[in-house]
């Protein structure tokens, strides 16, 4: 595709960037929270996470992407990694 920063990563600007499964623009918030693709990994991920935080399903999905986003909690971010892996085997990049 030619979209190489400076620094030799792979920058694809957002609005090139096109979910092969929904034909939505992919960002992170869209592979987290939205892709259907993930439905199964998704799932997983909230209920083990409201299972930790009892009120996290009463967010809205920009909420809960807020709170996975910012939060440090070790649990939290093991879940997050697990499911990461789950979207990059799936995939087979990120």
């Amino acid at each position: 595709m030619g979209y190489t920063c400076h620094e030799g990563c792979l920058c694809i600007p957002v609005k090139d960037r096109l979910c092969d499964t929904c034909k939505v623009i992919e960002d992170e918030q869209h592979v987290v929270m939205f892709c259907t693709r993930f439905e199964a990994s998704r799932s997983r991920l909230l209920k083990d996470i409201n299972e930790i935080y009892v009120n996290f399903t009463e967010y809205n999905n920009i909420e809960q992407f807020q709170f996975l986003m910012k939060l440090k909690d070790s649990e939290i971010c093991s879940l997050m990694s697990t499911f990461m892996k789950e979207v990059i085997n799936t995939r087979g990049f990120l």
